[in-house]
């Protein structure tokens, strides 16, 4: 009888399913999916103490064993996705990339995580957005990081398909009028620099303005990527600080894999670096869609002309900016050296801080008041997008050469650096 617990063992074919009753009312639906790698015999199991909620469940149960689903109803969210970063797409990322999907992972993992990965459903990637904020830029990227972790989970065959693929991506409010700084600001920021800090510090700062150019993309910058002739400066190669693990055999024993004598570096395969200074490494994109030149104007070319001059100490990796002792400059101590200029020009309070990023926010910011079209900002600033090819083009160059002398703007007046 239904209402009886069924407690005989039998051999039963993969797909084919049982139902039975327990002491306690619950009713049990297992179904066998196969063998194991060990030659184990796999066993899925749903439960109900509703009878016709039981067979439906068995019923998608068996369809997912018939599709060849590996269903593991115990997996949650956020045991995927902490099986998913490192074990699937940690490879075909960058180092850096792949650091800020972590924090984006613990975004999601603290607003869907608990839940289980096989009953996830629009609802669910939709009640994250509003958690997260609908339109902030951390819930674009839980997203769109989302929304690739279930698509390789229906490729790994534990769920049926992309719930997320199906819920239209957050537009996030553009923060590059919000958060740019002022032309006053800019100056007063520039001005700072130039009477306080080192030439080649000043320089830096001034770059960054004046390309828009990221954090990576400065500090990594080479003499012989700067064309002085032609004005414009190759900013394929970036700065990073990468990981490094213990490859010395036998072990070192060493706690700090910076003193291990033979350390390997944690990237991806067929990953372009060149090694400089402990775990900082010039690194560059897998495609050549990440090539990219920005143009040089007048004033940045001749304080560039004035630093390459000026600068007659040890610089083994050919880098315009470096420390005195010709070592690169670790990403940390650059933003520190931001902060304490934003302060000293009184841009910022004492316990304020600005990301450095809003550099970029400013130059772009001043590239759309001047009237600089869509593509021709992406192809300065590379942004990502698939209808725009960032190729180095004669033609192209001299058009965006042409817009980017607006950001001469930003520059303090002359008389301001007298004295």
């Amino acid at each position: 009888m239904r209402g009886m617990a069924d407690t005989k063992k039998t051999t039963r074919a993969k797909g084919e399913g049982s139902i039975f009753q327990r002491k306690d009312g619950m009713w049990v639906a297992s179904v066998e999916g196969g063998y194991d790698g060990n030659g184990k015999r796999i066993q899925k199991r749903v439960y109900s103490r509703d009878y016709r909620t039981l067979v439906a469940k068995l019923n998608e149960l068996k369809s997912d064993v018939e599709d060849g689903i590996a269903v593991d109803r115990s997996m949650t969210v956020a045991g995927w996705l902490d099986y998913w970063l490192p074990n699937i797409h940690k490879n075909r990322i960058r180092p850096s990339t792949y650091r800020d999907y972590g924090h984006t992972v613990n975004n999601i993992k603290e607003s869907i995580g608990h839940k289980k990965l096989v009953d996830l459903t629009s609802v669910h990637v939709r009640g994250m957005h509003k958690t997260l904020g609908p339109t902030r830029r951390r819930t674009a990227k839980a997203h769109i990081v989302l929304t690739k972790a279930l698509k390789d989970a229906v490729a790994e065959g534990l769920i049926k398909r992309n719930v997320a693929s199906v819920v239209d991506q957050p537009q996030t409010v553009t923060d590059d009028e919000r958060d740019a700084f002022t032309v006053a600001e800019t100056r007063a920021i520039l001005e700072t620099a130039a009477k306080t800090l080192p030439p080649m510090s000043a320089v830096r700062w001034l770059a960054a303005f004046l390309t828009g150019t990221r954090q990576g993309e400065t500090l990594g910058l080479t003499w012989d990527r700067i064309d002085l002739t032609n004005n414009a400066a190759d900013i394929t190669w970036q700065l990073q600080q990468i990981s490094r693990s213990h490859g010395c055999n036998p072990p070192c024993g060493k706690a700090n894999v910076g003193y291990c004598p033979d350390p390997t570096w944690d990237v991806p395969p067929k990953f372009k670096y060149k090694p400089l200074h402990a775990g900082l490494a010039l690194t560059k994109p897998k495609s050549d869609a990440g090539n990219r030149w920005v143009p040089i104007i007048g004033p940045l070319r001749d304080a560039l002309i004035g630093l390459k001059e000026s600068d007659t100490g040890p610089n083994p990796h050919n880098l315009v900016f470096h420390r005195p002792d010709g070592r690169p400059i670790a990403p940390s101590d650059d933003h520190e050296q931001w902060t304490v200029l934003l302060r000293a020009a009184g841009v910022i309070g004492e316990t304020e801080t600005k990301s450095l990023h809003l550099t970029r926010h400013t130059a772009a910011t001043i590239l759309r008041a001047s009237g600089a079209d869509e593509q021709t900002r992406m192809e300065i600033l590379g942004h990502n997008s698939p209808e725009v090819t960032r190729v180095y083009a004669h033609a192209d160059q001299a058009k965006n050469s042409t817009m980017m002398d607006a950001l001469g703007v930003l520059l303090p007046e002359p008389k301001s650096l007298e004295g």
